[in-house]
């Protein structure tokens, strides 16, 4: 589960932001019938070189009630209003001859690869490679494996969701997962002293 933060695709640093490519610091964990661990990520060097902004980032991933709940928070610690992009890069284990998105029917899309704004029709399925950002989706999406449906609730905070495959730009896996992101492909604003919370949990 990847993070895209705090820019998702391409843009001005690189691809899908710098906090999938950096440690983050582990502050505490909890056992019992609900263990979770929390983490964060504040500016060092290497982020600042590419956005200089002062933020922390906190997630906490939780097991509860057999679903998975991992909870993003952003806050600004600076002086100035910062904005950004992001998404949880939810690899999901899938077939990908046989995985189905579904509650995404109705939704304008864009395709990334082809350029192309277009309206869903039914369940998205995977017959070559996609990149491609929804609009206007509800909380809860399913994707078919082939072996079982996965439900995907995201927050509202959450305002777009992705749906991805490399297809044989990844030979040797493509047909073992796939993904579906909640995301936030509109730019988020958050002032000073202020902060921004999403969630997604993920249950079969």
């Amino acid at each position: 589960m990847p993070h895209c933060w705090p820019q998702f695709g391409p843009g001005a640093i690189q691809v899908h932001g710098f906090a999938r490519n950096v440690d983050w610091t582990l502050v505490s964990t909890t056992d019992g019938d609900e263990p979770s661990m929390t983490m964060e990520l504040t500016p060092n060097d290497y982020t600042k070189a590419m956005w200089d902004k002062d933020f922390k980032v906190t997630e906490t991933v939780t097991l509860k009630g057999g679903a998975l709940e991992a909870k993003l928070v952003v806050e600004n610690k600076g002086k100035e209003a910062f904005d950004f992009t992001g998404s949880f890069h939810t690899y999901l284990s899938a077939d990908i001859n046989a995985a189905a998105v579904g509650g995404l029917n109705g939704c304008k899309t864009f395709d990334r690869l082809a350029e192309k704004e277009s309206t869903v029709s039914g369940d998205v399925k995977f017959q070559g490679p996609i990149d491609s950002v929804y609009y206007g989706v509800p909380e809860t999406l399913t994707l078919a494996t082939g072996k079982r449906t996965v439900s995907i609730k995201s927050s509202k905070t959450w305002t777009e969701a992705v749906v991805w495959t490399p297809w044989t730009d990844m030979e040797a896996c493509y047909k073992e997962f796939a993904c579906v992101e909640s995301a936030a492909v509109t730019p988020v604003v958050v002032a000073p002293g202020g902060s921004w919370t999403a969630t997604t949990t993920i249950s079969a």
